[in-house]
């Protein structure tokens, strides 16, 4: 090896970047240099790895989250990236990891004041996390964001069912909307929008929707679904094989976009027409005084929304609980109770009517109610709840 040029003030010297750093190390001589590289390369790849002492907590987080949370997928990266950005830098940013206390990091906490205590939970934790990874690594002496206290929190935002006149407003929209036989599928099937945009040919055989993939954000491909549990399958009920389309060869996309896959962007854009369109759709109803003028203070419809609904749905039509989750592809039944617990004032009603029908002789558990505008709705649950019960 060449020997190296010394510098104007005697130096001999060698820059380079290892492993995404850049280093740049001078010595009086060859040999003196040489051992500094020597040193350098053990202390990396031995993950001792130096770190500023000065170094900022938005220096730190960036690191922190490219290092200890490389093995995540990129959306939950980004979901930390994101409280980072807006709960942390914000108002620790530019302070030394050195000299933060425990205050520093309780007002931190604190901006996410009035948010959903998922968000709140998760944000104390990212903090923690962080600087519990500065302690081991010597930036700190303690981790000033161990006793943390949980800020004041919101309602936690949840998604929900679409009342009835919302239902009357979205059959009727998606008579003639190009995007109406996707949205039905999500109603009358529960699949998560995610699992509908991979739906295939192939996989409505025999009566039935099998679930076994979903798409992926990140890579724009198929991947398999959220849980084992996710695989599974859904009876087809009668409205839902009316609208599913018929044409298309065995591995074909049920629902493609110029015979590709629709993106989170382009399904986003596909629901706000739809959406668009019932509103049109609410006004000519008004006008011709088929619903109400008065509607419910509720957040706009999203897709998950659907999925939502057709959970109440069984629960409506008497699915067991156990049955349903299976069908919700749930990893826990857990999570399906607690939807099958958003009671809507017609259950209360009819659970009154199924009390009085108890000292009936004609008493049924499913209880009909043929002359109210509800008829439509309970005789597709009553066909709901048949398939289902067929199917299982």
């Amino acid at each position: 090896m060449p020997r190296r040029k010394k510098d104007p003030r005697g130096f001999v010297r060698e820059t380079g970047t290892y492993m995404g750093k850049h280093y740049d190390l001078r010595a009086k001589t060859e040999k003196e240099l040489n051992e500094k590289i020597r040193a350098k390369r053990a202390e990396i790849e031995s993950g001792s790895k130096l770190i500023e002492a000065g170094v900022t907590v938005k220096e730190w987080g960036k690191r922190w989250v490219e290092t200890y949370k490389s093995g995540v997928k990129k959306s939950t990266r980004r979901l930390i990236e994101g409280r980072l950005v807006n709960y942390v830098y914000p108002y620790i940013g530019d302070i030394p990891v050195s000299k933060v206390r425990p205050l520093n990091c309780q007002e931190a906490l604190n901006s996410a004041d009035g948010r959903a205590p998922d968000t709140v939970k998760k944000v104390q934790q990212t903090i923690e996390q962080m600087f519990r990874a500065a302690k081991q690594n010597g930036l700190c002496v303690n981790n000033p964001a161990e006793d943390l206290k949980i800020p004041r929190t919101g309602k936690q935002k949840s998604h929900r069912s679409i009342t009835d006149r919302e239902r009357v407003i979205l059959l009727e929209t998606a008579k003639t909307h190009p995007a109406g036989p996707w949205v039905l599928t999500l109603l009358y099937s529960g699949l998560r929008p995610a699992e509908s945009l991979v739906l295939t040919y192939a996989d409505i055989t025999g009566g039935m929707i099998t679930v076994n993939k979903a798409y992926d954000r990140d890579t724009r491909t198929e991947k398999y679904p959220k849980s084992d549990a996710g695989v599974r399958k859904i009876p087809i009920i009668p409205q839902l094989a009316a609208v599913l389309p018929k044409a298309g060869s065995f591995g074909e996309l049920v629902f493609p976009r110029n015979g590709h896959l629709y993106d989170d962007k382009s399904m986003r854009a596909m629901w706000q027409g739809f959406r668009a369109a019932m509103d049109d759709t609410e006004r000519e109803l008004i006008a011709a005084r088929k619903i109400s003028p008065i509607a419910e203070q509720l957040p706009p419809i999203v897709p998950y929304d659907l999925r939502h609904t057709f959970c109440t749905d069984l629960e409506r039509a008497g699915v067991p609980l156990n049955v349903a989750s299976k069908l919700m592809g749930h990893a826990s039944i857990e999570i399906t109770a607690k939807i099958y617990t958003h009671t809507g004032e017609d259950m209360i009603e009819r659970a009154g009517e199924q009390l009085a029908a108890l000292f009936s002789p004609t008493f049924s558990p499913i209880n009909e109610v043929q002359k109210t505008p509800m008829a439509d709705i309970m005789r597709e649950l009553k066909e709901l709840r048949a398939a289902v019960l067929k199917a299982v």
